[in-house]
């Protein structure tokens, strides 16, 4: 409470008494009524007010609400050559005033990348068309495993960035976050499995064999998805690169396919 105090009274405030940076400030009528709120870019605060906030545990800037944006496969590039010129960042931008071109400018690189993940695994389809052949429930799950790898190594990759734009962790934590993610994401997926075979134990769409391929596949997936997640965000944070625009396409990428590989080896193993 101390050092609040002494920041409060740097900051030429009374202690005790915070100071707040809306993002949208109200607007006010003579009588100080409050009968709206206008968009306006938020005041950095001063360095004694920074500590007040740090203190208080509340953040001092709005660098960790950017990678809502790119997290959904939207390009930070336009943006950045915006704020470059002293226009509008990212988390600024009035859609409204958006052009079509630069929509489309904004988000086809990500959905390229995306592309890339999906034909890879129409290649990994392909290798294994014997396999499904022999059993055509096994394409029943596909959608499924690719879903559930790119799902849940993209809560990794949102967890991750979390704790590094709050400094719950560094880059230098990698063994240990990626150790508690791929833990999570191993029991996660065990209990999707379980239940997808508890599901083929009781429709006969569905044999038990396939069940209990997919009950393993899911587990493994959901390791090596949180893990890579976990791993890419940090490698990312490392080299200086915003990881929010690179690792999860990056990870859909690569998780599309080798999801796919593994599910199909151990369709091969256990359906032999």
């Amino acid at each position: 409470m101390a050092s609040l105090g002494r920041a409060a009274r740097a900051a030429g405030r009374r202690p005790g008494q915070l100071a707040f940076y809306p993002l949208f400030p109200p607007s006010v009528r003579g009588g100080g009524k409050i009968v709206g709120k206008t968009a306006s870019k938020r005041r950095a605060p001063a360095p004694a007010e920074a500590a007040l906030l740090d203190d208080a545990g509340l953040p001092s800037s709005s660098a960790e609400d950017a990678p809502a944006m790119t997290l959904g496969g939207l390009d930070s590039g336009s943006a950045s050559k915006r704020r470059g010129r002293g226009e509008d960042g990212p988390e600024d931008v009035d859609y409204a005033r958006e052009t079509i071109l630069d929509i489309a400018r904004s988000r086809t690189g990500w959905l390229v990348a995306f592309c890339i993940g999906l034909l890879l695994a129409a290649l990994v389809v392909e290798q294994f068309e014997d396999v499904l052949e022999h059993h055509v429930e096994l394409s029943f799950f596909v959608p499924l495993i690719m879903g559930h790898g790119g799902n849940t190594g993209s809560q990794s990759v949102t967890t991750v960035i979390r704790a590094l734009a709050l400094k719950q962790v560094t880059n230098k934590d990698v063994v240990r976050v990626v150790l508690k993610e791929a833990g999570a994401g191993c029991m996660m997926g065990a209990v999707l499995g379980l239940a997808i075979l508890g599901f083929s134990c009781i429709w006969s769409g569905i044999s038990t064999q396939v069940g209990a391929t997919v009950a393993i596949a899911l587990p493994l997936v959901s390791l090596w998805a949180n893990g890579l997640g976990a791993f890419l965000t940090l490698l990312a944070d490392r080299l200086k690169v915003d990881p929010a625009v690179t690792s999860v396409p990056l990870l859909m990428t690569i998780v599309d396919s080798t999801g796919l590989v593994l599910y199909f080896y151990i369709a091969q193993i256990m359906l032999s």
